[in-house]
């Protein structure tokens, strides 16, 4: 198995001498979506900026790519893309196209036609290309939605190798947050790296190939094919509803645990040991 993208180990921060994070260990491989669930305060914000080298924890280590990150502005830059929470906090740029654009400026692409359309590019995957049109106007004189669109595609628009992205899909309506979560899963597919913090269980079950519950300070791994996953997720106040409860039950009997997130491939695997018991011993 190939090493991590980002990795934290023993990773602890606290705050006022309270801890918040308890030695948190988590390994973030290419090509996976892995979903960051927890009650509202748990700590799920405090652990992506972390990662993301903003806060400087009071114990353990981030590492990127086999590298310890120190904790410093735009240290994990061009490599990290890191989506606050509030994302009207993030912006500075007078217009919606500095402010996609503004990564790659500092990567050193000059404005360019390339560059446009690279910015266009980002805003068309997040499904927000209608904010270039007519005048140019500020990230933060658009809707609490598009503000987290705009945001969602200055941090995807160079590519980086590890997504850290904070309740991406929060406030936004169906269509939309449907347009998300589909840029994310492609993100993924392309090798990137993709932690997603949110509290809708379903909405990250249904694209994450794993989930991690963050209680008490502590990661524990969560399957929704085990009881046990969904009473923690349970005790939490993070319930499954019940479609999704029926659903990860029946799942949780029919295929492996470690491989409902692949059907089709665990469902050619298991109609191929069908056929050599029935046929396989008798020629």
């Amino acid at each position: 198995m190939s090493a991590p993208l980002l990795e934290a180990r023993n990773l602890t921060v606290a705050f006022d001498g309270r801890p918040c994070l308890r030695g948190v260990d988590l390994d973030l491989p290419a090509g996976r979506v892995v979903g960051l669930l927890g009650a509202s305060g748990a700590g799920k914000s405090t652990l992506l900026r972390a990662l993301a080298g903003v806060i400087d924890p009071a114990g353990g280590s981030v590492r990127l790519e086999g590298r310890t990150l120190r904790p410093e502005p735009g240290a994990g830059f061009p490599s990290i893309g890191y989506l606050m929470q509030r994302p009207e906090r993030q912006f500075f740029a007078p217009t919606i196209a500095e402010e996609v654009g503004f990564a790659l400026a500092r990567r050193g692409a000059a404005v360019s036609a390339d560059g446009d359309l690279r910015v266009r590019r980002a805003l068309a995957a997040v499904g927000a290309a209608g904010l270039l049109d007519g005048a140019a106007r500020a990230p933060w004189a658009t809707s609490r939605g598009q503000q987290r669109l705009v945001a969602l595609a200055s941090v995807t628009v160079f590519a980086p190798r590890v997504l850290l992205l904070d309740e991406p899909s929060a406030g936004l309506d169906v269509d939309a947050a449907r347009t998300v979560w589909g840029a994310i899963r492609a993100a993924a597919a392309g090798g990137a790296a993709v932690l997603v913090a949110g509290h809708d269980v379903a909405a990250l079950a249904a694209s994450a190939h794993r989930l991690e519950l963050l209680a008490g300070g502590r990661l524990e791994r969560v399957r929704l094919t085990d009881a046990s996953g969904r009473e923690a997720l349970a005790r939490e106040g993070l319930p499954l509803p019940d479609l999704w409860s029926h659903a990860a039950r029946w799942l949780g009997d029919f295929w492996p645990a470690e491989r409902w997130r692949e059907p089709v491939e665990t469902l050619a695997e298991r109609v191929a040991e069908v056929l050599a018991r029935r046929w396989g011993g008798g020629r």
